[in-house]
């Protein structure tokens, strides 16, 4: 059993639906003390909803990885609400409210109080890593495929719903029965996935593969305008979609590569930031507007702060 009393109470409820990430949470999950504190707040307006939120959104859904996306939405969200109530020690006043300057019935995830005075704070993530995993149905059906090979898998049709899972299995069975045996068989690609096959390391074992996200699409992610989408639709930037919905602060989940970039190189090459204090930064950036500032984290104890020097709005977070 979890070592995690409020996670336990809600699992023993029965409302947590059959398959849902918090059933799997172990120990040494990362996001288990986020999850601790989330679930500690169930006196803070608007927990309840949100609770229920989000036990509907990430419902299984094996045959696509819609459930996956689903549910680093709500680790990113819970996350977020550690690292400002807990790292931050800053009051949770609500979830789920209208800012002040807010037009017509858009709210921010979450509010905090900062010297007495409410901020309204909207949570976004970069999901291209997310959108890239395979779906659970795809892992469970090439993990038990019975070739003589590991195998690492990607989509390469990243809706792909499984629909035609049996023909895709069978594809690749006789691609590798097909194959010489005296070597490994060449990767199989068709327009869904693409496998390759190595040599086997004992136990039967299948890897993800997916393309990292870039500095440079990080940087458009938060703040450049004419973006286009996979599906050719524009893409509005995460700062632009935070003042749409007039918050004060956006916080923003930033999945970071070790040797590549970190928080800090995001905070100076994308937001044109200067160091202020330890994590706290400090940027006249024209693109954050009326914004008060952006919180940059990789986890919910890993973050910078970036407030905006150009408009005069009172109490700020810093660290």
């Amino acid at each position: 059993m979890i070592k995690s009393l409020l996670l336990n109470q809600l699992l023993a409820s029965g409302r947590v639906p059959l398959g849902h990430p918090f059933e799997r949470l172990a120990d040494d999950d990362l996001i288990l003390p986020a999850v601790d504190y989330f679930l500690s707040l169930a006196d803070v307006p608007g927990h309840a909803e949100k609770l229920k939120e989000y036990l509907e959104r990430a419902a299984v859904a094996p045959m696509t990885n819609e459930a996956s996306r689903q549910w680093a939405s709500i680790c990113a969200e819970i996350g977020a609400t550690r690292l400002l109530g807990h790292e931050l020690g800053l009051p949770i006043v609500a979830f789920e409210r209208a800012s002040p300057r807010a037009t017509g019935k858009k709210t921010c995830g979450i509010v905090v109080e900062i010297a007495s005075t409410d901020r309204y704070c909207e949570v976004k993530r970069n999901s291209k890593e997310e959108s890239q995993l395979l779906p659970e149905a795809l892992v469970d059906a090439l993990e038990n495929l019975q070739i003589p090979y590991d195998t690492t898998a990607g989509v390469l049709q990243r809706d792909y719903d499984c629909s035609d899972l049996p023909a895709l299995l069978d594809a690749i069975k006789r691609h590798v029965a097909n194959s010489p045996s005296s070597r490994v068989p060449a990767p199989y690609q068709d327009s869904r996935v693409e496998v390759i096959f190595h040599v086997r390391q004992g136990t039967d074992s299948l890897m993800q593969q997916f393309d990292p996200v870039m500095l440079e699409e990080v940087c458009s992610f938060l703040v450049e305008s004419g973006r286009v989408g996979r599906d050719g639709k524009p893409m509005i930037p995460m700062v632009e979609q935070a003042k749409q919905k007039a918050a004060d602060y956006l916080l923003c989940r930033i999945p970071v590569w070790s040797g590549s970039y970190d928080l800090d190189k995001v905070a100076t090459t994308c937001l044109a930031a200067t160091r202020k204090i330890r994590r706290t930064y400090t940027s006249a950036d024209p693109r954050l507007a009326a914004l008060v500032g952006v919180v940059l984290f990789e986890r919910y104890d890993t973050f910078v702060v970036v407030n905006n020097e150009a408009v005069d709005a009172g109490p700020r977070i810093e660290s």
